[in-house]
């Protein structure tokens, strides 16, 4: 995550390509409205696949969702409120964040690599796993790559 022109899709194509030219089965997904990832990565390997999620789509399934599940215990009133809390900025991220999970459970033994939209302020996902904060952010990655090399 981060705003844009930081190189989030470079990085995430460049990921991709490398490991569906190494033979593994990898799935390739963005948010991001400006990525034209699909114009061209799609056919380019046998190994690679391409999806996008498209931001507004997912935030109505998710409002949907959860007004058709927990909303349908409400009155009129709680209804409305819960109508509220659904048009925060975050709903969009929450909404995304689900469709990411659930390419990631889609992508079986893939290898899943997720390109995001440009954000500048987020409230899920901000914070790296444990072990990649104790070194640079971007360790974990090289090191699966050499690794693979040697």
């Amino acid at each position: 995550m981060g705003k844009g022109g930081v190189g989030k899709t470079t990085l995430a194509a460049a990921i991709a390509v490398e490991l569906a030219g190494r033979g593994l089965p990898v799935h390739l997904t963005t948010s991001d409205p400006a990525a034209h990832l699909a114009d061209t990565l799609e056919g380019s390997l046998p190994n690679l696949a391409l999806s996008r999620i498209d931001p507004q789509e997912a935030t109505a399934r998710y409002r949907q969702h959860v007004m058709d599940t927990k909303g349908a215990q409400l009155d009129a009133e709680g209804r409305a409120l819960l109508e509220e809390d659904l048009r925060s900025p975050c709903t969009e991220e929450i909404a995304v964040f689900q469709a990411f999970s659930r390419a990631i459970r889609e992508g079986g033994r893939k290898f899943v690599v997720m390109d995001t939209a440009p954000q500048a302020t987020p409230c899920c996902c901000s914070t790296p796993p444990a072990h990649t904060t104790a070194t640079s952010p971007g360790r974990w990655v090289r090191r699966a790559f050499i690794s693979r090399r040697r």
